[in-house]
Parts: structure tokens; sequence; C-alpha cells
């Protein structure tokens, strides 16, 4: 497992330098670290309060090469992706600060809403993963390529695992009287049937890999769910999916994506299922 670790030298950044430190060794990762402030470059010593994430990695026994990022970090992201041999990136800067917003502008859509290769954004404080919050519905993709990275973190960690299924209360686009009918009854049947069988699905991705989940089922706006279920876990790690290919339903879910890491005070693993073809 290859894991591209931006560093910018935030306090948030030391806290996901400090969960790397713990979580690499066991996921058997190497790591490459992109330097990209001056208050911490490899050979130029490290500035007061910053971490030495090269330093530190290697101390623990994990393969780390550090590398220097003059201006955004954007370019150079984009240009180890194409490399092919990236599972996952870390990025300090939760809650909208560190290099976050530069990474939510153009063109850093190539990075969160274009590739295959999940996302980890570090909270705002230390944390150890003992709690996970994997939420899932229909549209989000749910597949074991998707759920891999959480899959391997929650193995590594021992970690209790919640799946979460956020049920919209939107009011009913087809003129559906307040009385039930029963052509009603049988499609809200064959909904909750479909929701079930959502549910069996991811949980049966972790029980393959000896991982036990415990299931919960929330109605209401997704994002304002997620948020509440997160918090009041409380959950160290919330997992999120987004799609690999154009459509509204995608982008839609990127929107919610994007929401829940700006309001969120804890990492966010934002994992993909890529589409055919797609690197």
């Amino acid at each position: 497992m290859h894991i591209l670790f931006v560093y910018d030298a935030t306090t948030a950044a030391g806290y996901a330098a400090r969960l790397l430190e713990e979580l690499a060794p066991r996921l058997g990762a190497r790591v490459t670290v992109l330097a990209t402030s001056r208050r911490w470059w490899p050979g130029g010593g490290a500035g007061r309060g910053a971490h030495d994430p090269g330093r530190d990695l290697a101390s623990r026994g994990v393969p780390t090469e550090v590398h220097r990022v003059r201006g955004r970090p954007v370019p150079a992201i984009v240009a180890r992706l194409s490399a092919g041999d990236v599972d996952l990136i870390v990025l300090g800067g939760g809650g909208g600060r560190g290099v976050l917003p530069g990474l939510l502008g153009s063109p850093a859509t190539r990075v969160l809403r274009e590739s295959s290769v999940p996302v980890l954004v570090m909270g705002d404080g230390p944390v150890a993963l003992r709690r996970i919050l994997v939420c899932t519905s229909l549209e989000m993709p749910h597949g074991a390529s998707a759920l891999e990275p959480a899959v391997r973190i929650a193995s590594a960690t021992s970690a209790q695992v919640e799946i979460l299924h956020v049920l919209s209360q939107l009011p009913r686009l087809d003129g559906a009287p307040e009385g039930a009918t029963p052509d009603f009854d049988r499609r809200d049947r064959a909904h909750e049937a479909a929701d079930a069988r959502h549910l069996d699905e991811v949980a049966h991705v972790f029980a393959r890999h000896g991982v036990e989940t415990g299931r919960r089922i929330r109605h209401g706006l997704v994002v304002d769910e997620i948020i509440e279920e997160a918090r009041g876990l409380p959950a160290d790690l919330v997992v999120l999916g987004a799609h690999d290919r154009p459509g509204l339903v995608p982008h839609l879910l990127t929107n919610i994506t994007e929401q829940v890491v700006g309001e969120l005070d804890r990492p966010v693993l934002i994992v993909r299922e890529p589409s055919e073809g797609k690197a």
C-alpha cells in the first residue's frame, strides 16, 4: 500500500502525521511525504511546533520518501497520481482549514472529484481510531473495491464499525396522496427491501475480512443526519462514498461529501468506486 501524505506543517497536518505513525506500520504501507510549507522542508529543519514526519515515520520502520513542493500542492499531487501507484491520499486540514481550501477549488476537482484514489482528510484534533462510521446510501458506491481502504483500516486497528444508512425525508414527487394506497404501499415495501439488501451487502464486505459491524438507520437530510450521528457516536473516522463518473447524482453526492468534510472536526475518508477504464 502506498500512501501520499500532503504535509503543510499546520496543526491538523501534525495530527495526521501522528495518526500515520500508528497506522502505516499496521497497514504495511510505504509513505511519500509532499512537504508544502517552508516551516518544514527536508534538510532545512523543522520550524517551531512543526513535526518531522519523514524522520518519525522512518523511525517506525515505515519506508518513507520526502519531496519538497514549491507553490500550490495540487500539481504535485496530480503528478504523483499519474504514476498510478498511489492507494491513499492523506491531507492535514479538516474543518475548512490547512491545505483543504486550496484543494476544493479549481483545479483541485481533479483530485477530490475525479481521482479514483481515496482521500483521508484529517480533523482538528488528535485521534485514536476506535469507532468508524461508514455512511451509505443506495446511490453511494459500496462495493468491495470502494470499501477496501475502510476495511483495511478497521481490520488493522480493531475499530468498532457502524454502518449508517440515511433515508432522505423528501416530499413525494409523484403526487402520492396522504392516505396510503396498495400501489404506494408496495412501492414503499420495495424500497425498504432494497435498503435492507444494501445494508447486507455493505456488512458482508466487512464480514469477509472478519470485521463485525453494527447497523444504524436515520431519516432526514443526509448531511445533517451524518453529522449528528458522527458527533453522537462519537466517530473517530467517518467514511463517505463519492462516485467516479459524470452525472447529476454523483455531482450531488460529491457536494454532500464536501459539506460533511467542511463541517466535521474529525477525519473523513472519501472512498471511490472507479468506473471501468479510469486511472
